[in-house]
């Protein structure tokens, strides 16, 4: 009986272990796990989210930082960047990794996508002509969104 009790609480401490990741992104702090008023960054206001094409998804819309929340908890970011600038802080994550899938697609222009995985981080890089696009989520937080919603990020990830 201790050993499914043990089992459990370490399942649970890893997985709120993967949960408390922080990033510094634009010189501030964005934690993955920790709900909209926990951030103490100044990337979304209430009253900023924008629609979601989930339901079981918030989204809070910054300038060059949306936050996707799942049970009102950060699980995703997308960092917007134009005029092709990129993001060093996420760029210094993937500096020497070679990405393990990558794809072009064609919409009103060329897109690449390159996808990496960290040993904590799943990060997909789009690069245009006119900017460069990063999503980044933890690994376990994408294993365990995926169980019960199998589609999110399925494109990308």
């Amino acid at each position: 009986m201790y050993k499914y009790l043990i089992l459990v609480l370490f399942m649970l401490l890893s997985f709120s272990f993967s949960l408390g990741q922080t990033l510094e992104l634009f010189g501030q702090k964005v934690t993955f796990g920790a709900t909209l008023s926990e951030q103490n960054n100044n990337f979304w206001e209430e009253g900023g989210q924008i629609e979601s094409d989930a339901s079981y998804l918030e989204v809070y819309e910054g300038d060059n930082l949306d936050g996707w929340f799942y049970k009102k908890q950060l699980v995703t970011l997308d960092v917007n960047m134009w005029s092709n600038k990129v993001c060093s802080e996420i760029e210094d994550l993937i500096i020497n990794l070679k990405p393990y899938n990558q794809y072009t697609i064609f919409k009103e222009v060329e897109i690449l996508y390159e996808i990496y995985q960290t040993n904590d981080y799943y990060i997909s890089r789009s690069s245009s002509s006119k900017s460069k696009e990063y999503t980044i989520i933890p690994v376990k937080v994408l294993e365990n969104i995926r169980r019960t919603h199998s589609e999110y990020l399925s494109k990308l990830f």
